[in-house]
């Protein structure tokens, strides 16, 4: 018989970090298990079975639960939060069938231990002191959140969620929620969260909130109400008239207004972003164009400058003049990256999927459009998808002319899953080519809903 011990001591775990650092289960193990790495590991499969097998409304709460924690928010979930967010999760017929008592019947069947550690969502047992918090807060396992940031990477979550992120445990959770939306270009759910942490003295939640006003267009009204009231105006009221609807007849030129905006509060801790999401979007905005194609000059003119540096929404259409001018030494260089082109060719086979749009730009920066392009399709089936915008920009110079429709869906995916700037690439080049009058002017300006359509205006 061998006795393990019931956890490991900090110096056990220095001693043998390389050992698990060299799977990522032990490093996820180490890290998250207060030195109980037996227990953590014995009751992974027991956490996914119990999710997996789990019945509707206990799915709906775990998925509320994944979505909150992939998207920046702490580990500690308000029950409101969850309570009102899990429903949305629910067909109709799921939603029917429950009884009154279904949310507590969830947390039982979450809450349950696996095998010796924590079930899948457990309740945080409040510190004794004299400002013990009135709400209830429950954790998400370690495992199962890892699980979920894979399994619903490229899923947006409903209506439901959105609207529940007001009861997220901060401010700066509601923030970080509402970037979330931005970055799946759910505008108009990504204000009413920046209006929220704003109200709640969030100062980098509020500058959010000026700039997607000053992306769809300010009301006038609104506006000189705004510049009139200086620093007199109550934060609630600021809020209220940025979120003030914008006259609807205004032209897709006149988005880029700029104002200038007195107040300043101190904000929470920045958010940071996956590593790897990181390295896509650097990737996606560095292919962006590599061709200067025609009409660029009127983007890059004089008139245009006082855009760079205000909203970031209004910066994608200046992207090609900024690639024409950074990406020429890459293109003298091209014919000389055959060492460095085998390298990441070696990665690749390896598993490091990544180094593909590495390959794709060599490609196209040799000429080599037909190997670039086969370089990004591999890099879309293995779930990068910024590489669906290349793919738009390299059919397009291929003379497909039916780009447009052949990507519209997949662009919407891509947004779908946190990579917007894909969908609003094709939206700006579109509305280029059609005019001030395209019907993608209200996707561009007024995002989607939770549901992948054009929003209204708001």
């Amino acid at each position: 018989m061998i006795n393990f011990p019931d956890s490991f001591a900090e110096e056990d775990l220095r001693t043998h970090k390389q050992l698990l650092d060299s799977d990522p289960r032990l490093t996820l193990a180490a890290t998250s298990a207060n030195g109980r790495i037996t227990q953590f590991l014995a009751g992974a499969p027991e956490l996914i079975r119990r999710y997996q097998q789990a019945p509707p409304s206990a799915r709906a709460v775990a998925w509320a639960a994944m979505d909150a924690r992939r998207f920046g928010h702490g580990p500690r979930l308000p029950r409101e939060f969850l309570e009102r967010a899990a429903p949305a999760y629910l067909t109709d017929d799921e939603w029917d069938a429950l009884g009154d008592a279904w949310f507590e019947q969830a947390l039982s069947y979450l809450s349950a231990p696996c095998r010796g550690t924590r079930g899948p969502l457990s309740a945080i047992r409040p510190r004794p002191g004299p400002a013990i918090s009135q709400r209830l807060h429950y954790r998400l396992a370690d495992y199962l959140e890892q699980h979920g940031t894979v399994e619903r990477r490229h899923i947006t979550p409903p209506t439901g969620f959105w609207e529940a992120g007001i009861h997220a445990a901060t401010p700066q959770d509601t923030r970080h929620i509402a970037d979330a939306a931005r970055m799946r270009w759910r505008l108009a759910h990504a204000a009413q969260l920046y209006a929220h942490a704003a109200r709640n003295a969030d100062g980098q939640a509020l500058h959010e909130l000026v700039q997607l006003r000053s992306h769809t267009g300010w009301n006038p009204s609104a506006r000189q109400q705004v510049e009139a009231g200086g620093d007199s105006m109550d934060i609630g009221t600021v809020v209220d008239l940025l979120l003030t609807a914008p006259c609807q007849d205004r032209a897709f030129e006149s988005c880029c207004d700029r104002v200038s905006f007195p107040f300043s509060l101190p904000s929470g801790v920045e958010p940071t972003a996956d590593l790897d999401e990181q390295s896509d979007a650097m990737w996606a905005m560095r292919q962006l164009e590599m061709r200067k194609p025609p009409g660029v000059d009127d983007w890059a003119s004089p008139q245009n400058q006082n855009v760079i540096g205000s909203s970031p929404y209004s910066l994608a259409g200046l992207y090609d003049a900024r690639m024409w001018h950074d990406l020429a030494s890459l293109r003298e260089a091209a014919p000389d990256m055959k060492a460095t082109e085998e390298l990441m060719a070696s990665a690749v086979a390896a598993g490091n999927t990544r180094f593909l749009f590495n390959l794709a730009l060599i490609r196209e920066l040799a000429d080599d459009l037909d190997g670039a392009e086969a370089h990004l399709r591999r890099a879309l089936r293995a779930g990068h998808v910024p590489a669906l915008s290349s793919l738009m920009r390299l059919r397009r110079l291929a003379g497909d002319t039916k780009v447009a429709s052949q990507f519209a869906l997949d662009a919407a995916h891509a947004a779908d899953a946190g990579s917007a700037e894909v969908l609003v690439d094709l939206a700006i080049r579109l509305i280029q080519a059609e005019g001030a009058h395209s019907i993608w002017v209200r996707t561009w300006r007024f995002g989607l809903t939770a549901e992948g359509r054009s929003s209204a205006p708001w």
